[in-house]
């Protein structure tokens, strides 16, 4: 369970989830702008630069790390892009089942 919610990939997924919706237009691209996020560490050489509500419809291969031969692997459990990763239930309730461990107690 610990190893799926802390996968970086599903990680990187949910935040760009997250996020897209409140990015403002034309500022994805911020190699040349200070103290702005660049992602871009993240993503295949091909897919730097794009907007995060672009990238939720990239395949996982978008994800520096994830080759192209694996995407049909994702597609077979129903994870086709970008979007479906970050909000897959079985990685939410991963995180959020190791998210409450930290308050578990035994009594």
């Amino acid at each position: 369970v610990s190893d799926l919610a802390n996968w970086k990939f599903a990680r990187w997924a949910e935040a760009i989830c997250i996020l897209a919706p409140v990015e403002q237009a034309g500022q994805r691209d911020v190699s040349k702008m200070h103290q702005s996020m660049n992602i871009n560490k993240a993503l295949d050489k091909e897919w730097e630069g794009w907007a995060m509500s672009f990238l939720l419809d990239a395949p996982l291969s978008a994800f520096s790390g994830i080759s192209e031969s694996k995407d049909p692997v994702f597609k077979s459990i129903g994870i086709k892009c970008i979007k479906d990763l970050g909000e897959w239930k079985y990685y939410r309730w991963a995180r959020s089942i190791c998210t409450l461990a930290e308050v578990e107690s035994e009594e």
